[in-house]
């Protein structure tokens, strides 16, 4: 994982406390928190040997209770779950500006592996974090009227592209449905860019192996069955031909009494 992209995290937690509004104090502490906790990730100088890599090196982070967290994967899903909740935070604000900035965050974290399809929902156990991403990225649908929501919707674009293969089902419609809404109403830049992003997700789709399993398993034709039906034994064989010669030999007695008489 390259230093750029946790610089551009940390960037865009920068301008989010710069833009939230002051009655949104709670968004503003969690953001000078989680920016500690990126002091030791990303390096001062721009040296390569300092960069580390999501789910592979270990960080010091504190779970909720104030705990640090041991394994290197409870680490990283902790920061994953922090950044999530401080994102969500800046959306539940309502201003275009904090949307934007952060579905380009949505975005950054997918693009550079600080969440995967796997990474739990602490709040919501039993469930991946990626379903209230992907919930929060729809919910900018309704800012992406006017000028203003012109930038809302390119980031909204980006952000589902980004994660649209890790999701399925119900969302993974929902985003489709989203992004052809922008394709039909949104500016020319925004349609380009939504009409790229359906051509991805139909690669990305039929690309799944459970596509490319029921390609290589192709329904039985009537044909194919019909060759592979098992052959009759011999004993039917000698009882169709024996019932076929006995009413050849009946037929004939026919024909000879009617000529004897």
């Amino acid at each position: 994982m390259a230093v750029a992209g946790q610089s551009f995290i940390k960037s865009s937690l920068e301008r989010i406390g710069q833009e939230c509004p002051r009655r949104n104090s709670q968004v503003q502490k969690k953001v000078e928190a989680i920016l500690k906790v990126f002091a030791d990730l990303v390096p001062k100088t721009h040296d390569s040997t300092r960069s580390l890599f999501p789910y592979k090196d270990s960080i010091n982070i504190k779970d909720d209770k104030g705990v640090l967290c041991s394994r290197v994967n409870s680490q990283w899903n902790t920061l994953a779950n922090l950044l999530v909740e401080i994102l969500v935070c800046a959306c539940e604000a309502k201003l275009h500006v904090l949307f934007e900035v952060s579905l380009d965050c949505f975005q950054k974290l997918v693009t550079y592996e600080f969440l995967h399809r796997d990474t739990p929902d602490f709040a919501n156990q039993g469930k991946p974090l990626m379903e209230l991403v992907t919930k929060t990225i729809l919910a900018g649908l309704s800012f992406t009227d006017g000028k203003e929501g012109e930038a809302v919707s390119l980031q909204m674009v980006k952000a589902l592209t980004a994660s649209v293969s890790l999701v399925e089902g119900p969302l993974l419609i929902q985003s489709i449905e989203a992004v052809m809404k922008i394709y039909v109403t949104g500016s020319p830049i925004n349609s380009s860019m939504a009409e790229g992003m359906l051509s991805h997700t139909m690669d990305v789709v039929f690309s799944r192996p459970d596509w490319n399993d029921s390609e290589k398993k192709p329904k039985k034709s009537t044909e194919d069955v019909k060759e592979r039906d098992p052959p009759q034994s011999l004993v039917d064989v000698k009882e169709t031909s024996g019932s076929e010669k006995k009413t050849d030999s009946k037929k004939e007695n026919k024909r000879k009494r009617r000529t004897e008489r």
